[in-house]
């Protein structure tokens, strides 16, 4: 299931968050490496995030609005 939602991320989102949450590299290493500000990274973090636990809140039993 998370893959599958992982996989469903635009691929901006897709790219920052797996290599800030999977490969751990911090939020200015990231913007380093796609050559992007430092805010676009943190945006783009926490949106993946809001779009992840829309998409697994069924999976997991929980209303999405209350977390």
């Amino acid at each position: 299931m998370l893959r599958t939602a992982i996989d469903e991320l635009p691929v901006e989102h897709r790219a920052t968050f797996v290599l800030h949450d999977v490969e751990g590299l911090s939020n200015c290493e990231i913007a380093e490496t796609l050559q992007i500000k430092l805010a676009t990274v943190k945006s783009r973090v926490h949106r993946a995030r809001l779009f992840l636990r829309s998409r697994l809140a069924a999976y997991v039993g929980r209303d999405p609005a209350l977390t």
